[in-house]
Protein backbone atom coordinates (compact mmCIF):
# COMPACT_ATOMS: atom_id res chain seq x y z
CA UNK A 1 0.00 0.00 0.00
CA UNK A 2 1.20 3.53 -0.77
CA UNK A 3 2.17 5.45 2.35
CA UNK A 4 1.63 9.15 2.77
CA UNK A 5 5.17 9.98 3.85
CA UNK A 6 5.90 13.55 2.72
CA UNK A 7 3.46 13.36 -0.20
CA UNK A 8 0.05 14.98 -0.11
CA UNK A 9 -2.84 12.53 0.16
CA UNK A 10 -4.90 11.87 -2.95
CA UNK A 11 -8.12 13.83 -3.42
CA UNK A 12 -9.95 10.82 -4.88
CA UNK A 13 -9.43 7.05 -4.83
CA UNK A 14 -10.67 4.85 -7.69
CA UNK A 15 -11.08 1.15 -6.94
CA UNK A 16 -11.95 -1.74 -9.20
CA UNK A 17 -13.68 -4.72 -7.60
CA UNK A 18 -11.59 -7.23 -9.54
CA UNK A 19 -7.99 -6.76 -8.44
CA UNK A 20 -5.28 -9.33 -7.76
CA UNK A 21 -4.19 -10.09 -4.19
CA UNK A 22 -7.03 -8.08 -2.59
CA UNK A 23 -10.42 -7.32 -4.15
CA UNK A 24 -11.87 -3.81 -4.17
CA UNK A 25 -14.17 -4.32 -1.20
CA UNK A 26 -11.29 -5.69 0.89
CA UNK A 27 -9.19 -2.71 -0.13
CA UNK A 28 -12.02 -0.32 0.72
CA UNK A 29 -12.32 -1.89 4.18
CA UNK A 30 -8.58 -1.44 4.75
CA UNK A 31 -8.62 2.17 3.51
CA UNK A 32 -11.43 3.09 5.88
CA UNK A 33 -9.33 1.85 8.83
CA UNK A 34 -6.58 4.39 8.08
CA UNK A 35 -7.29 7.83 9.53
CA UNK A 36 -5.44 9.64 6.72
CA UNK A 37 -7.76 8.06 4.12
CA UNK A 38 -11.11 8.20 5.91
CA UNK A 39 -12.12 11.57 4.46
CA UNK A 40 -11.01 10.83 0.89
CA UNK A 41 -13.89 9.94 -1.44
CA UNK A 42 -13.66 6.43 -2.86
CA UNK A 43 -15.28 5.60 -6.19
CA UNK A 44 -15.85 1.98 -7.11
CA UNK A 45 -15.34 1.88 -10.88
CA UNK A 46 -16.09 -1.59 -12.21
CA UNK A 47 -17.73 -3.65 -14.93
CA UNK A 48 -20.00 -5.22 -12.28
CA UNK A 49 -23.63 -4.23 -12.37
CA UNK A 50 -24.67 -6.04 -9.20
CA UNK A 51 -27.08 -4.09 -6.95
CA UNK A 52 -26.18 -6.03 -3.75
CA UNK A 53 -22.47 -5.31 -4.34
CA UNK A 54 -23.25 -1.66 -5.00
CA UNK A 55 -25.27 -1.45 -1.78
CA UNK A 56 -22.47 -3.14 0.18
CA UNK A 57 -19.85 -0.77 -1.30
CA UNK A 58 -21.84 2.31 -0.32
CA UNK A 59 -22.52 0.90 3.16
CA UNK A 60 -18.78 0.34 3.58
CA UNK A 61 -18.04 3.98 2.81
CA UNK A 62 -17.65 4.28 -0.95
CA UNK A 63 -18.93 7.62 -2.20
CA UNK A 64 -20.06 6.29 -5.61
CA UNK A 65 -20.43 3.02 -7.48
CA UNK A 66 -19.97 3.50 -11.21
CA UNK A 67 -20.27 0.81 -13.85
CA UNK A 68 -17.52 1.27 -16.43
CA UNK A 69 -18.70 2.72 -19.70
CA UNK A 70 -17.22 1.73 -23.04
CA UNK A 71 -14.73 4.56 -23.42
CA UNK A 72 -12.50 6.77 -21.31
CA UNK A 73 -14.54 9.83 -22.27
CA UNK A 74 -17.69 8.10 -20.99
CA UNK A 75 -15.95 7.18 -17.73
CA UNK A 76 -14.72 10.77 -17.38
CA UNK A 77 -18.26 12.07 -17.92
CA UNK A 78 -19.62 9.66 -15.30
CA UNK A 79 -17.01 10.75 -12.76
CA UNK A 80 -17.57 14.46 -13.40
CA UNK A 81 -21.32 14.02 -13.03
CA UNK A 82 -20.94 11.90 -9.86
CA UNK A 83 -18.60 14.40 -8.19
CA UNK A 84 -20.70 17.48 -8.89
Amino acid sequence: MWHLGKNAPPSLILLDLNMPVMNGLECLAQLKKINAYKGIPVVILTTSNDPPTEKQSLKMGAKFFLTKAGSMSSIRSQLIHALE
